[in-house]
């Protein structure tokens, strides 16, 4: 059984095993794989971008119509598309947010602590442990010499 690698994805080899013979029945997957195997390296050349990396999208829709089922199986896993259930979920979360007279970005920022509060819940002490790391003695007003303690 043959293998092949194409070490050009990311810098990641990606190896795969060829063993179609002519006895055994013909497989589609086997033959494309068999076919890849058989491209000239020198070829990946004209995909390679400055930087160095592989332009996957580039050489899989040029290769589109040679290895069919590649490229079937690489417009499944090769992004992932933002599907429109999280992007009304942002819409009705900064809808609640409606206040014109704030700046764009502390807008945005009650919406991501507004979604992510969830996942993080500090304890009490840890809260305000916190503030007055940030803010005490900070001014003159409100701290502890001046007799107001938060």
């Amino acid at each position: 059984m043959a293998s092949i690698c194409l070490p050009l994805f990311c810098g990641t080899a990606i190896c795969s095993a060829v063993g179609a013979q002519d006895n055994e029945i013909r497989d589609s997957v086997l033959d494309e794989l068999k076919q890849w195997e058989l491209l000239d390296p020198l070829g990946y050349l004209q995909y390679i971008r400055e930087d160095g990396l592989l332009n996957q999208f580039k050489m899989m829709w040029d290769l589109r119509e040679s290895f069919p089922l590649h490229f079937t199986v690489f417009k499944q896993t090769a992004c992932h598309l933002a599907h429109e259930a999280n992007v009304e979920k942002v819409f009705s979360r900064a809808g609640l947010h409606p206040d014109p007279n704030l700046l764009q970005a502390h807008q945005l920022t009650l919406i991501m602590v507004g979604f992510n509060k969830k996942t993080f819940k500090p304890q009490l002490d840890a809260i305000k442990d916190k503030y007055y790391e940030m803010f005490r003695n900070k001014s003159g007003k409100g701290n502890l010499r001046s007799g107001f303690r938060v």
